[in-house]
């Protein structure tokens, strides 16, 4: 069973990279010229790192992907080495269910890398990941900007759940938006089923 990503993801605007322990200077350089804006949603946006500290984090990160645990990738333009924002893949208490996080530098908001990259990195999780039902992206009521993202992807508002306030824009409320296995269309009676309801009438 398929249970890894691939260490790259690319499309035509977006070029998403493993985390690497040399993308430490332009790392820091994306998340000091967004940190006004990175700090009103991110947890880990309520300080801003050296580049020590995110030369560890980015090695954990690296270790983690290679185990499996969690894929998180930075998002750079294609045959660029400046990081426009980054991206990542997790998994959730619940089997079957993975979660995709994104931000972008402030500059480049608008321009489309953020749908972009959660494009590809949906599709990677149900092509690679063979257990993965279903994907989740969730962010804090209050940011007007990220809710327009999911329903280009066909992602589907799930509801509004409590969260801890941990920053200074979170509300206590998010908004998740959920992403079934694509539908198939069935060979023999021509019924477009979802992958789950695909094998249970094959076992039937």
């Amino acid at each position: 069973m398929d249970r890894s990503l691939a260490r790259s993801a690319d499309c035509d605007l977006v070029q998403s990279r493993r985390w690497h322990p040399t993308f430490e200077s332009s790392l820091h350089r994306a998340i000091e010229k967004s940190f006004n804006e990175l700090r009103m949603w991110i947890p880990w946006a309520q300080v801003l790192p050296t580049r020590d500290e995110l030369t560890l984090v980015l090695e954990h990160g690296a270790n983690d992907f290679d185990a499996d645990s969690r894929w998180e990738y930075s998002l750079f333009r294609p045959g660029s080495h400046d990081i426009v924002g980054g991206a990542g893949v997790h998994r959730t208490d619940v089997p079957g269910r993975y979660s995709i996080g994104y931000w972008v530098r402030t500059s480049c908001t608008g321009e489309r890398l953020a749908t972009a990259a959660a494009r590809t990195l949906s599709a990677a999780v149900f092509h690679h990941l063979d257990d993965a039902e279903q994907v989740t992206i969730a962010m804090d009521r209050a940011n007007l900007a990220s809710p327009a993202i999911p329903p280009k992807l066909s992602y589907a508002l799930a509801g509004l759940e409590d969260r801890d306030i941990i920053t200074e824009g979170h509300t206590g409320q998010e908004l998740v938006w959920s992403l079934d296995r694509p539908l198939v269309l069935t060979a023999s009676t021509g019924t477009v089923l979802s992958q789950r309801a695909r094998k249970r009438s094959f076992a039937a």
